[in-house]
């Protein structure tokens, strides 16, 4: 018995690297998968450090709120009002339970200040560098658990030194507390 040998031609679909591959495209289409999974990590790794910082400050708080409840003074728009407390509770007028301390800190150190407020209904609360007012953002992060209002600055520069005022606002008044940053040099 013979047995032909069928040989086939190889159609063109089946040779290797018969199509044209856009090699600009898929490098661009790399890059920009690379530049994503990069932005995914930044983004995930603020996550973390803002979720660590909050803890760090929640604890913080706790530990402080113990210290605080002896310390009982106010200001309000600049004035201590110590023997007017029940005025101002019974007003509504917002009120510092705990105002505003001049703080020093060593440049590169995060810093944090912490108030607490009194005032009916709920005053809202903003905070100040020299006159400008500070949004709420990575660097200036604004904290509020029940009447402790905290500006918090995760690292500090030697710009970052001067006044800042914590101003608190309700439909029945204002209130300010004012304190000095002083900054460091790491000497």
């Amino acid at each position: 018995e013979e047995t032909e040998e069928v040989t086939k031609e190889p159609k063109r679909d089946d040779a290797p690297f018969t199509h044209k591959v856009d090699m600009r495209a898929r490098f661009q289409q790399m890059a920009k998968a690379r530049e994503e999974e990069e932005r995914r990590r930044i983004e995930e790794q603020k996550l973390q450090r803002m979720q660590f910082e909050q803890k760090e400050i929640d604890a913080a708080l706790q530990k402080k709120g113990d210290e605080e409840e002896e310390e009982e003074g106010s200001i309000v728009n600049g004035s201590t009002c110590e023997d007017d407390n029940e005025e101002l509770i019974r007003s509504g007028a917002p009120w510092f339970k705990k105002p505003l301390k001049n703080t020093s800190v060593v440049d590169g150190e995060p810093v944090r200040f912490t108030v607490k407020i009194m005032g009916e209904p709920t005053p809202g609360v903003t905070w100040w560098f020299e006159g400008e007012m500070l949004q709420d953002c990575e660097d200036y992060q604004y904290i509020e658990r029940g009447e402790t209002y905290c500006l918090y600055l995760p690292e500090t520069f030697p710009e970052d030194e001067g006044e800042y005022m914590c101003k608190a606002v309700n439909t029945k008044g204002t209130a300010a507390s004012t304190c000095i940053l002083t900054i460091e040099s790491k000497n």
